[in-house]
């Protein structure tokens, strides 16, 4: 029982660590571009004003780490 309790909190600890990081990772990219939501990275590649690449890339890892932070 001890050794399930521990195992769970370890798992809990590294969903937790996970979360953590997909978040900053979802932050860096948003500040990279000075947008507080991914769309407007994708808004500003429709407009012209960004390089589809890399910022498509980043648009969509984006994506991924706001599905994956909330």
């Amino acid at each position: 029982m001890v050794a399930s309790i521990e195992k769970s909190g370890i798992t809990a600890l590294i969903t937790v660590n996970e979360l953590i990081e997909q978040k900053r990772k979802l932050e860096k990219i948003l500040k990279k571009y000075g947008v507080k939501k991914p769309e407007e990275i994708e808004e500003r590649i429709k407009q012209g004003l960004l390089p589809e690449h890399p910022a498509y890339e980043d648009f969509l890892s984006a994506l991924a780490y706001l599905k994956n932070s909330c």
